[in-house]
């Protein structure tokens, strides 16, 4: 067993091994992450190009949908939160009938006429609000 000024001098000898290390160790970890930056930015621009590139063949082939590109964007945002890892034209496949549901949905929906309520009082079953 260590007597108290053994267990200080352990307590020194680590602190200046520490002392030592951990700067070179951070800076190792700053150098790596530095090189790693032109491939990690590479990767963003394919996938971006590969998103724009899906994005006109899905129009391309679904000219309908154009005017719903809220339901489609939010519906392969949706698939492709849901399946990380697969390419871009997967996700876009995964998410065809899903969108072409939604869409369908929709387009029944009389979107041109407003009318206004002509009664603003809350009325229910219940009574007035």
């Amino acid at each position: 067993m260590m007597n108290e000024a053994e267990k200080e001098e352990v307590k020194k000898i680590c602190k200046e091994v520490i002392a030592e290390v951990v700067p070179s160790m951070i800076e190792k970890g700053k150098e790596e992450t530095l090189l790693l930056l032109p491939e990690i930015i590479g990767n963003l621009y394919l996938d971006r190009a590969a998103r724009v590139k899906g994005a006109k063949e899905l129009y391309k082939d679904n000219p309908e949908w154009k005017n719903y590109q809220a339901i489609v964007k939010n519906t392969l945002e949706e698939t492709d939160s849901k399946n990380a890892g697969l390419t871009y034209m997967e996700i876009v496949e995964r998410a065809k009938p899903e969108i072409k549901r939604k869409v369908d949905l929709i387009k029944g929906l009389d979107m041109t006429r407003r009318e206004k309520p002509t009664d603003l009082r809350f009325k229910g079953d219940i009574g007035e609000i």
